[in-house]
Parts: structure tokens; C-alpha cells; sequence
């Protein structure tokens, strides 16, 4: 698996476990009625600290690649 493709997966796992995390409780429902993934949390306590901000901070060398002619292609459904 090349180092790009890993820090894409890790990068949209976490972006999908931090908007499910941080969202607001619902109304008349019960205030932890959010799904929390163990797997993703574990992924993300084994990152360097390093690489944890850089996820966080979208810094996933995007920048590099737009200089390099690479293009990000993302599915949409």
C-alpha cells in the first residue's frame, strides 16, 4: 500500500469519526446515541503526534501533488 493511499483512508476515516463524534444529540433521544468506532480510535492513538495533526490539519501534501500534475480523483455518490 503506497504512503499516499494510506494517508487518504486514515484521513477520511478520521474526518467520518470526528463529524460522528462532535455532532449534537438529537432531540428526545438519548444524549450517547452516537456510534463510536474502536478500530479508527486505536489507528488514530498509534499515529505519531506528528502525523495526528497533519491528518487534523489537512495537511496531507495536496499542495505537493497540484505542483506534481497529480490529480485527486474522489468518488461521490
Amino acid at each position: 500500500m503506497s504512503i499516499r493511499n494510506r494517508t487518504s483512508r486514515l484521513a477520511g476515516a478520521l474526518g467520518v469519526f470526528v463529524k460522528r463524534y462532535r455532532r449534537n444529540a438529537q432531540k428526545h433521544h438519548a444524549p450517547n446515541d452516537r456510534r463510536y468506532d474502536r478500530d479508527v480510535e486505536r489507528t488514530m492513538r498509534r499515529l505519531s503526534p506528528a502525523g495526528r495533526s497533519d491528518l487534523l490539519a489537512d495537511d496531507d501534501g495536496s499542495a505537493d501533488d497540484a505542483e506534481a500534475g497529480v490529480t485527486d480523483v474522489r468518488r461521490t455518490t
